[in-house]
């Protein structure tokens, strides 16, 4: 690495919040390719946030991936990073922005869940740890459906499947094993995944 990116590797430790917030957004906008210096910068942020400041870093990730999802305005942003404990709350009554989320997602905002992939038991369907996952809210659920449940106070994602009138829930990584719900006791079924945001 050149003397210049490693003295911005190290000027990292000095900067506010406020400074990498504002450096990242800059860098994701105008970085070009892998060998320019912008792009390189904006690894090092990235591997120094991942170090540093992880819960910024996941802010930030999400920030961008809405943004290159459809456009999705800063208020809907906003109440998407809080999760939904106060969605509701910071967009009831807003038509213009329930709709944009209808369009965008195909889910109408009383029935919007959002949950974070933990663990690569789904990875060979392309959810990987960390992605954002908005779901519909639903307990009827069909063969094939990627659910997502909460098991014993967890939330779980996984394929639901129907197999000789049992219901089972599928890991997507042979690494993991099955489990049949039948022989669960305590479990809900929170809905039905929709879409994703790729975690950066």
């Amino acid at each position: 690495m050149s003397q210049y990116l490693n003295k911005y590797a190290e000027k990292l430790n000095s900067f506010t919040e406020e400074q990498l917030l504002k450096e990242y957004r800059v860098l994701f906008r105008i970085q070009s390719d892998d060998t320019d210096n912008l792009s390189l910068k904006f690894d090092i942020l990235n591997n120094w946030l991942e170090d540093n400041n992880k819960s910024l870093l996941e802010t930030l990730q999400l920030e961008v991936a809405l943004d290159n999802e459809e456009g999705i305005d800063d208020e809907i942003l906003h109440a998407l990073k809080a999760q939904n404990r106060t969605l509701g709350e910071k967009i009831r009554g807003n038509e213009r922005i329930i709709k944009q989320l209808v369009e965008v997602i195909g889910v109408d905002l009383s029935f919007l869940g959002i949950a974070r992939v933990e663990g690569d038991s789904m990875i060979d369907i392309g959810l990987q740890n960390g992605d954002i996952l908005f779901y519909e809210r639903s307990q009827k659920i069909y063969d094939g459906d990627i659910t997502v449940l909460n098991i014993k106070d967890k939330t779980f994602v996984k394929r639901f499947r129907i197999i000789e009138g049992k219901n089972w829930i599928y890991p997507e990584n042979k690494n993991y094993e099955a489990l049949c719900l039948d022989d669960v006791n305590n479990f809900e079924i929170l809905g039905v995944v929709k879409t994703k945001l790729s975690s950066i």
